[in-house]
């Protein structure tokens, strides 16, 4: 499937071109060529994973380092260390509190890219402890600016351990993710994709909300998934008693999630597709990236408010993905 895509170049003129669709393939860290980096995206928070990924990435990017912190949050121990780990090798103009301005976000990774040297073609994001509005737009606006005909954006992501129970979490809001908003039929019905995720009881709260007519499951698959439920089942229980279908994704992996989504949404193309994602963060990407690729499927993404922050360490686990858009005149 391919839709219309207005681009804007660097210097202010547009031209049309089709998008035929979005690749996105694994890569292990010594195939990215690191060199090529114009600017390296990271966020400063309360999980120590946060700067696991840079710390063993080569001290190169720092120049072209965005390190993003979370405006107004309580500065508590770890985030105070995080902190002061980026600042030992990151300039202090080279930390920005975005909050909700994704404009602003954006303008400041361009003023980085622009001095980076001429043969930089890569954007760097490490999502592992950054939240889902800002990554979610950096990869929106990627897929629809000019960049996507001349760079690749690389996804990172360290997988996590959690020393305590989730957080419990009040959804406020759902919206969909800007640009992914997909043509709505209100004669046919819907169709839920939810990834599970490790949130008790929010897959059963936004189900109340859309009300679908039939529901796909997305469930975390372990290593040791075939002789024992995994964390995702044992916490999604109720909810996935409701399924109609299940569909189980590794983590660790950017493409495989996003090969496994786009092979379910393949053959839809006469009812209305709701993406839920709720966790982990690579099967996040993976339904955003279908509602901009699917012309029916929509991504959601979920205004909530937790009762404590999140606490994640580094599991030693790592992975990350190319993403490429595939254009054509």
């Amino acid at each position: 499937m391919s839709s219309g895509v207005v681009l804007l170049n660097s210097r202010g003129s547009t031209s049309v071109r089709r998008l035929n669709r979005l690749s996105l393939i694994d890569r292990r860290q010594d195939e990215v060529d690191w060199p090529r980096v114009a600017c390296a995206i990271f966020a400063c928070g309360t999980e120590t994973r946060c700067v696991a990924l840079f710390s063993q990435l080569p001290q190169l990017l720092d120049e072209q380092a965005l390190v993003l912190e979370f405006d107004g949050q309580h500065m508590d121990d770890q985030l105070a260390a995080s902190r002061q780990f980026f600042a030992k090798r990151v300039r202090s103009d080279q930390f920005f509190a975005p909050g909700a301005d994704v404009l602003a976000l954006i303008e400041c990774i361009l003023r980085i890219v622009a001095r980076a040297r001429n043969d930089a073609n890569l954007i760097f994001v490490d999502i592992s402890s950054m939240p889902r509005l800002w990554y979610l737009s950096i990869i929106v606006w990627f897929r629809y600016s000019s960049y996507a005909s001349t760079h690749k954006l690389i996804l990172g992501y360290s997988g996590g351990l959690y020393p305590e129970p989730y957080p419990e979490r009040q959804i406020m809001e759902l919206r969909s993710v800007a640009g992914t908003g997909g043509y709505y039929d209100a004669s046919q019905p819907v169709i839920a994709i939810v990834n599970v995720g490790f949130d008790a009881g929010a897959a059963l709260a936004i189900e109340d909300r859309i009300e679908p007519e039939k529901i796909i499951a997305v469930i975390v698959r372990t290593d040791k998934f075939e002789q024992e439920l995994s964390l995702s089942e044992t916490l999604n229980e109720e909810f996935l008693t409701r399924a109609d279908i299940k569909v189980y994704l590794p983590h660790l992996s950017f493409s495989q999630p996003y090969r496994g989504i786009c092979e379910l949404l393949a053959p839809i193309n006469d009812v209305n597709v709701v993406c839920v994602p709720l966790g982990p963060k690579t099967h996040v990407v993976a339904l955003a990236l279908a509602g901009l690729v699917f012309p029916r499927a929509t991504s959601i993404h979920l205004i909530s408010k937790y009762s404590r922050p999140f606490r994640a360490d580094p599991s030693g686990q790592v992975c990350f993905g190319e993403l490429t858009a595939i254009l054509e005149q």
